[in-house]
């Protein structure tokens, strides 16, 4: 769901090396890949403080937190409506997604270079990833939503709308919850294909506010820059994805384990990491959107502040009447 798992790799060839067997098949267990994530965290974390700061508010309270939650948007507690609530909310939740699913990579990680082998069942040894993974997995669609509910509440749509797109995202956080209990190997699709269904969602309702809403350009180059970052995860080709397959193969002394070479069917170059990439490409999108986000609340506050010296109102002849006149 985190951009950390990769496609599985070729297997090879009936015969080819005899007494071979593949392990952590299918996830990322290079250290740019859990360093990226734990770039997440940082920024989202770092946002999401920002936010709170700029407004101009203590940080809030768990009451604050579940008042977002139930779009109760108290005018003394959540300044600025559900906007800085919304975007509070997906930094947070997207930089506590990624770094748990840091951890898990960062403990596979670990068994490799221990040369030890990675467990999938719940219980068994090697099985300690499992449950940051789970975390993430979690919160990873919860994310989503309030990354497609912050561009509902800069667009001003109806409160329905972020409602809807919270309950949808719950429900995939509870089937990835469910796919992890039973099967570790068959997560992260479902809640992938949401984030990218609701960042590219975000983009269009974006334009609902239209260009001359303050930040309307940075929110919309963040949204962006999320749908690149799951296009390039979609759309790497699978022979790019050999260079993290590792096998082991068993000898007299022990289990030997090693890498497997990039093909030289890869046109990307043999640093590549999709998953850094990705991972690099969502820590500059929260970035962005959030100095959209800065400058609306900025905008806002600014009109809130603004003495009213005239105040003009139409008669029921359809005469102007200003300041009592």
């Amino acid at each position: 769901t985190l951009g950390g798992r990769r496609a599985p790799p070729r297997t090879l060839a009936a015969g080819a090396m005899m007494g071979t067997e593949t392990t952590f098949e299918g996830w990322d267990t290079t250290q740019a890949c859990f360093a990226t994530s734990y770039l997440v965290t940082v920024v989202g974390i770092g946002c999401a403080l920002l936010c709170w700061w700029q407004i101009g508010r203590p940080l809030p309270s768990a009451g604050a937190w579940y008042a977002a939650l139930k779009l109760e948007l108290l005018p003394d507690t959540l300044a600025h409506g559900s906007l800085a609530a919304c975007f509070a909310l997906f930094s947070l939740l997207e930089g506590l997604a990624y770094g748990f699913s840091g951890i898990a990579h960062h403990t596979l990680a670990t068994y490799y270079w221990n040369q030890r082998p990675m467990s999938t069942s719940w219980g068994q040894g090697n099985s300690e990833w499992m449950l940051p993974w789970t975390i993430s997995l979690l919160l990873g669609p919860l994310a989503s939503a309030q990354c497609l509910s912050t561009a509902f509440a800069f667009a001003d749509a109806p409160v329905g709308w972020i409602r809807t797109a919270r309950l949808v995202g719950l429900a995939v956080s509870l089937t990835e919850g469910c796919l992890a209990l039973v099967e570790v190997n068959l997560t992260g699709t479902v809640s992938l294909y949401w984030a990218f269904g609701a960042a590219l969602a975000g983009c269009c309702v974006l334009f609902r506010a239209g260009p001359s809403v303050q930040g309307f350009f940075m929110c919309e180059l963040g949204y962006v820059v999320q749908c690149v970052a799951y296009v390039l995860l979609f759309t790497v080709p699978a022979v790019c994805k050999t260079d993290s397959s590792v096998f082991v193969v068993h000898t007299e002394t022990g289990p030997l384990y090693r890498r497997l070479p990039r093909s030289a069917g890869c046109w990307y170059p043999a640093w590549f990491n999709q998953n850094a990439c990705f991972h690099s490409l969502v820590a500059v999108s929260i970035l962005v959107i959030y100095v959209g986000i800065s400058a609306k609340l900025r905008r806002d506050r600014d009109r809130e502040s603004a003495p009213a010296y005239v105040t003009c109102m139409t008669g029921s002849k359809g005469t102007k009447r200003c300041c009592g006149v």
